[in-house]
């Protein structure tokens, strides 16, 4: 289930399209999200990075992978164009 939520927010035509909304609104992707996302205090930093995203910033996640086969260890590296 880890790797369904977090192949979803790694969508990068969702970062580049400024589409956060459904990042937002993880909630209602289902059984999946509450599966992946138990509680959102290790979600709630993805959003913080969100808000400062440019439109003009270039969207990359240097390290991706799943651990322990349910943990996601994606990051998301958001450098100035």
């Amino acid at each position: 289930m880890a790797g369904s939520i977090s192949s979803f927010v790694a969508e990068s035509q969702r970062w580049k399209s400024g589409d956060h909304q459904s990042l937002i609104d993880y909630q209602k992707l289902g059984k999946a999200a509450k599966l992946s996302i138990p509680t959102p205090d290790h979600y709630h930093p993805l959003l913080y990075a969100l808000g400062l995203q440019r439109p003009q910033d270039k969207v990359s996640f240097p390290i991706e992978g799943i651990s322990y086969g349910s943990i996601s260890m994606r990051s998301v590296l958001i450098e100035a164009a």
